[in-house]
């Protein structure tokens, strides 16, 4: 308030060719010598570009506007201090205008965190209100930090956190603790996808009351965590010792038949690392429900198969070239094959049970599930592989279905409802195979706090909540869209509302940039 009133005082100074301090402090009911050092404010950064736009009601809006957003998204999303923030925007001299010290900046901060926290907590009360019938496919792990142990649960389908609490323990009782706000919430929990931890395996079980899911990604991740670095290991094994024979040879030992064994074995080497890759990739893109190419319906029975397939051929290439596994991180995966592979049969009976309840003509049937469905599978599956080959097969496979789609006599996607369209996507992400969100949202906590050098509750709460409801993926949609069909307000504006204006700044009268980049030097 005292902000806008200053900027009406300096409105009237500078309009008003007659107008004096004391003229101007009787007309607003202030002091005249208060008038007085505003009007000497005014002149003192006259020559600053842009003075006169920053002195009016919409130049203070403007500079509020900016200081939100440097430290809405620097600040909180990035980790940025508030001193290098600070440095920022005295680089642009809008610290002659408004109360931007280091100091200042993180009281903002901290009201930004809280009103964040309060919009968080309004928008959890609406999607746990009015989404009880929303299909969710639930995700759960933990992500150690330095001395802290956050526990995250998200929807794996829409990528919206439920929650993230940092905890001390990470036992059964716990995880019931942190989960059961939400997940007693929703009435159609599809699957639920972990790693092997025994905690999480109970919580399936007796809390949420659904069989456990092996996720794709940590059996992959199994694997090449004994795998990748072998074949290079090797490699460069040979090429030393090869290097030493050859080096021997020049000076008259007689090992000739040795560098030929060695030169036989170095292409070998490499050859099986491209075996290795092949079976891999393999074994990724088996577990999908429909054939990767033909696009015909799969079955858990046939998934199992080319999984365990490509396992074998691994552990083969493993026992060649004698890999150690002293952590026996491979033992156990035939069962979480079989536990992935088994989602396959599940999400077709969702399809089937959703098909059968419509009165459509059989035909109609057959096509909505071997082409409507497959189109829209292979669509959101293309990019989402870190392999540049098997992003190829998702687009051919999906240009194999566009193709068929078209040439189809009876249906097309022009001439059918646009509920059958909604329907192919809905039951398209419904099959989930991976936690590779929850992995990646793991990965940016560890970030955020390594490089915030810390992260309390309070932050990581605002962390969530600009996660679900304020960042967009690239259909320009948040989370809280994905899952709900909620548009929540924009955070951003929601900020603007509530928080405070700006104080006045204090500017002495040889004020300088503060030195934030300057090293000291380490004492002697």
């Amino acid at each position: 308030m005292i902000q806008n009133q200053l900027c009406k005082v300096t409105k009237y100074l500078t309009e008003s060719a007659k107008s004096s301090c004391r003229s101007a402090a009787k007309r607003f009911g202030l002091s005249k010598s208060s008038v007085s050092r505003h009007q000497q404010k005014i002149e003192a950064r006259s020559e600053i570009r842009g003075a006169s736009f920053f002195e009016t009601e919409d130049g203070q809006t403007w500079i509020l506007e900016f200081v939100v957003a440097s430290i809405m998204i620097f600040g909180i999303l990035c980790g940025v201090g508030s001193d290098r923030i600070a440095l920022f925007i005295s680089l642009l001299k809008l610290n002659h205008f408004a109360g931007l010290s280091a100091s200042s900046l993180r009281e903002i901060e901290s009201q930004i965190d809280k009103i964040i926290i309060q919009y968080k907590n309004t928008y959890d009360a609406e999607v746990k209100e009015n989404c009880k019938d929303v299909e969710v496919v639930i995700g759960a792990d933990e992500t150690f930090l330095a001395k802290i142990m956050c526990l995250v649960l998200m929807d794996l389908k829409s990528g919206f956190v439920f929650t993230e609490e940092i905890k001390e323990r990470r036992d059964h009782a716990t995880w019931s603790e942190v989960s059961r706000p939400w997940t007693d919430g929703f009435n159609n929990i599809k699957s639920f996808l972990s790693d092997r931890a025994k905690a999480l395996l109970k919580l399936s079980k007796d809390t949420l009351l659904k069989n456990r899911v092996a996720d794709l990604f940590h059996i992959m991740n199994r694997i090449s965590s004994v795998m990748k670095f072998s074949f290079d290991r090797k490699y460069k094994s040979l090429q030393n010792q090869l290097k030493d024979l050859e080096d021997k040879a020049r000076k008259g030992c007689r090992i000739r038949a040795r560098i030929i064994d060695l030169k036989r074995l170095i292409p070998q080497v490499l050859c099986d690392k491209k075996r290795y890759q092949k079976h891999l990739r393999r074994l990724s893109i088996s577990l999908h429900p429909f054939k990767v190419l033909s696009n015909i319906r799969e079955t858990s029975g046939g998934v199992n198969r080319r999984m365990q397939s490509s396992l074998s051929e691994i552990k083969q290439i493993k026992e060649e070239h004698n890999v150690s596994d002293k952590s026996k991180k491979m033992n156990g995966l035939v069962k979480e094959i079989e536990s992935a592979s088994s989602n396959v049969d599940e999400w077709w009976s969702w399809v089937d049970n959703s098909l059968n309840s419509a009165e459509i003509l059989p035909e109609f049937r057959q096509w909505l599930s071997s082409h409507l469905l497959p189109y829209y599978y292979w669509k959101n599956a293309i990019g989402k592989s870190s392999s540049k080959l098997i992003n190829r097969f998702y687009e051919i496979s999906f240009k194999n279905c566009a193709s068929k789609i078209k040439i189809h006599p009876d249906y097309s996607l022009e001439s059918i409802d646009q509920k059958w369209i909604d329907w192919a996507e809905t039951f398209s992400t419904l099959f989930v195979r991976t936690t590779s969100a929850l992995e990646g949202r793991n990965q940016w906590i560890t970030q955020t706090h390594y490089n915030g050098r810390g992260l309390t509750s309070e932050r990581l709460k605002s962390q969530t909540a600009m996660r679900n409801y304020f960042l967009e993926d690239q259909s320009g949609r948040t989370p809280c869209e994905k899952l709900t069909k909620i548009k929540p307000e924009c955070l951003f504006q929601y900020i603007l509302k509530n928080i405070d204006q700006l104080k006045q700044p204090r500017i002495g009268k040889n004020m300088q940039l503060p030195q934030t980049l300057v090293y000291q030097g380490v004492p002697a």
